[in-house]
């Protein structure tokens, strides 16, 4: 769903998340009666064809067409081509898809969200989509337990005259109530 949006976003059209991931069930449990591979939108193959300018389902057809009469006649020819080749292939067609414009806004708004960022796109690049987005989501709970483990805590005072406490960085002339301590925890009491 991600690089559907990613694309729809891109040329401005939206799609219905329920509806693509309706058809992805549907197409599985099709397949699943007669043996087949399971059904998912591939990142590499959507990028290649966005990158190729194709519009329809019909690029799908002839691309598959291609590869069949490829994989059929042309075989010999291609069986001593380096790998690096169809990596070049690939990361040329993927690199526009990087939404590296996020990255800079977060790193303008919230730098622990930047932080999170690169970890779950360095680690989905150097060590494969599972590993990568299980080391995001541990550092984005540490992030959340660190932030829990210090709480905001606001000492208040009276203002004169009134029953109205105001934070003592917030107002200069207050009164605190005898033997009385008043704190304002800015966080859920689970901490």
């Amino acid at each position: 769903i991600a690089i559907g949006k990613n694309l729809a976003a891109k040329h401005g059209y939206e799609i219905d998340a329920g509806q693509e991931l309706f058809a992805l069930g549907l197409a599985n449990v099709v397949g699943a009666a007669f043996s087949c591979y399971p059904v998912t939108g591939s990142f590499s193959r959507s990028a290649v064809s966005n990158a190729t300018g194709a519009k329809t389902q019909l690029a799908g057809l002839t691309t598959s067409i291609v590869m069949l009469c490829t994989m059929l006649f042309l075989t010999p020819l291609f069986y001593y081509m380096p790998n690096f080749v169809l990596a070049a292939i690939v990361i040329s067609s993927v690199i526009p898809l990087v939404a590296y414009e996020e990255a800079i806004k977060l790193w303008r708004i919230k730098k622990q969200d930047f932080i999170l960022w690169v970890t779950a796109f360095m680690g989905t690049l150097l060590f494969g989509v599972l590993f990568g987005i299980a080391i995001a989501v541990a550092l984005s709970l540490m992030i959340v337990i660190s932030e829990s483990l210090r709480p905001q805590i606001t000492i208040l005072w009276r203002i004169p005259g009134t029953t109205i406490y105001r934070p003592i960085k917030q107002e200069n002339n207050g009164t605190f109530v005898p033997n009385v301590f008043i704190a304002r925890i800015g966080s859920s009491m689970y901490f």
